[in-house]
């Protein structure tokens, strides 16, 4: 009936969601790793950050891959950018109760 091709139609967004969020992660990444200096951290950075509490498992890991990379390089600017990481990830926490109950095991030991 209508419940089911609601229920089909909402399942197939879902799907394509979480397809497209994790091939533009795939994406950023592989750029990343071919010409790092091109990447606008600041505006790629905040973006990623905040895929880190999705629900679906190779979100947030490739989310955590890339910001690894991310911050990988030895500079002032890299160092900012893993503290702004941390800092958000665990004022992440402390505000989202059930982010902290749910995620939290997985996306600290990714």
């Amino acid at each position: 009936g209508i419940n089911a091709e609601y229920g089909k139609q909402w399942y197939q967004r879902r799907v394509r969601a979480v397809t497209t969020k994790i091939t533009v992660l795939q994406w950023i990444l592989a750029l990343h790793s071919l010409v790092p200096n091109k990447i606008d951290h600041s505006r790629v950075f905040p973006a990623v950050i905040k895929t880190v509490s999705d629900p679906y498992d190779g979100v947030v890991t490739l989310s955590i891959q890339l910001l690894s990379e991310m911050c990988r390089e030895d500079s002032e600017k890299n160092r900012k950018n893993f503290e702004e990481f941390l800092r958000n990830l665990l004022t992440r926490f402390q505000t989202d109760e059930k982010l902290l109950e749910k995620r939290c095991s997985f996306i600290v030991q990714t």
